[in-house]
């Protein structure tokens, strides 16, 4: 053990590099895929069809994944989904032929949500109980300020709607992943991987009230990312007109909350106020703001910051809070409840695409925002279950 902590302390510079470069390459795109899937294969109707498809695959892989690790090992599964995923981004934008588009699109989707998993295990061998903490929060800051700027960098490449540029970057950067993690992590040591057992797991998760909480509250703000990523850009930019220059002026705006929200507000739950608190404050600010973006015709690129800025502020609060929330409640054995809880995200990228699909074939797509605020409500019910740490 002592070996291992030497070598991860020894590369923990190379491991946050990575974290903060793979987290401006999924930044870089995130924003325009959906339209960029509009203009090379459908209509907006169904664009969504396609994101769930990709997450129906990568939530099967995701549950067979320490299968693979075993036979593998991480350092070599996670430099493979870095190059998997780099020639994907390069084939999307070098075919014009609509059904390779989508498949180079999945195979990308699934690589990144994988490389994402195994970049934890990394970071997981490197803590410690006495550092965990600091290290799992520089760790963050390094994702956060990758998303930060890839709007910036979004206005230098992405010219006339020439989305190549972009993706073009996005698989350099890809690259640049690869490279560093088949250089930096060659020695690595695997842990021993579990199999994660579903049915088990949901059954525990079932007989404690404070977990089905927390995992309600955690779908629904997945629920809300999946809907507000995918609809939002083909919204402002196709509907309301907004130039892509506009557009990453308005998305730097708004991941502001993300970058300076998140520690206070632990710091908040931890000595001034619970969780349950501002979890419930955080969802009926996005309940109220979501709902009233329908009802919004203007053209001004400053009221939509704004408003878009203060649902930001709300899944900032409500998702720090859940998180705080759910990783006090259960403990590091807990690996099959912790599995399911980050596997939320692939549900709420099923179930949130396919039924806007069926919502935009009866309404138009600027009442998506008003039926997203009122699926969040639920939310509130789920907090109730929640009995408070404080």
């Amino acid at each position: 053990m002592k070996n291992i902590i030497h070598f991860l302390r020894k590369n923990l510079s190379a491991v946050y590099f990575i974290a903060f470069a793979f987290a401006l390459r999924v930044s870089l795109p995130t924003y325009i895929n959906s339209s960029f899937l509009t203009d090379k294969t459908t209509t907006e109707y169904y664009v969504g069809v396609i994101y769930a498809l990709a997450a129906t695959i990568c939530l099967i892989l995701f549950f067979a994944i320490p299968t693979i690790l075993k036979r593998y090992g991480n350092y070599k599964v996670s430099y493979s989904l870095a190059i998997i995923d780099a020639l994907s981004i390069f084939g999307m934008i070098t075919t014009n032929d609509p059904g390779l588009v989508v498949m180079f699109f999945i195979i990308s989707n699934i690589a990144t949500a994988l490389l994402a998993y195994t970049l934890d295990i990394f970071l997981e061998r490197i803590s410690d109980d006495k550092n965990t903490g600091s290290i799992r929060g520089l760790y963050l800051t390094g994702i956060n300020i990758g998303w930060l700027i890839a709007p910036t960098i979004g206005l230098l490449f992405l010219v006339n709607n020439e989305y190549w540029r972009l993706y073009s970057v996005a698989g350099l950067i890809s690259l640049l992943v690869f490279s560093l993690i088949h250089d930096k992590l060659k020695d690595f040591k695997d842990p021993v991987y579990t199999e994660i057992k579903p049915i088990e797991s949901a059954r525990a998760i079932l007989k404690n009230k404070n977990l089905i909480g927390v995992f309600g509250v955690n779908f629904l703000i997945q629920f809300f990312y999946a809907w507000m990523l995918i609809y939002t850009p083909i919204y402002l930019t196709d509907y309301l007109h907004f130039t892509w220059k506009e557009f990453s002026f308005i998305l730097f705006f708004i991941l502001v909350p993300f970058v300076f929200l998140n520690f206070p507000l632990g710091k908040l739950a931890d000595k001034k106020y619970g969780e349950k608190e501002m979890m419930a404050l955080g969802l009926g600010i996005m309940i109220v703001s979501t709902s009233s973006l329908s009802f919004i015709s203007s053209r001004s690129v400053i009221v939509w910051a704004i408003l878009l800025f203060i649902t930001r502020i709300g899944a900032a609060t409500a998702e720090t809070m859940a998180e705080t929330y759910f990783f006090k409640n259960i403990a590091s054995k807990d690996s099959g409840i912790i599995s399911l809880y980050r596997s939320l995200v692939q549900m709420a990228y099923i179930g949130g695409p396919i039924l806007a699909t069926l919502v935009l074939i009866l309404a138009p797509i600027n009442s998506l925002f008003l039926l997203l605020g009122i699926i969040m409500m639920p939310g509130l019910f789920f907090v109730s279950f929640i009995k408070d740490t404080k």
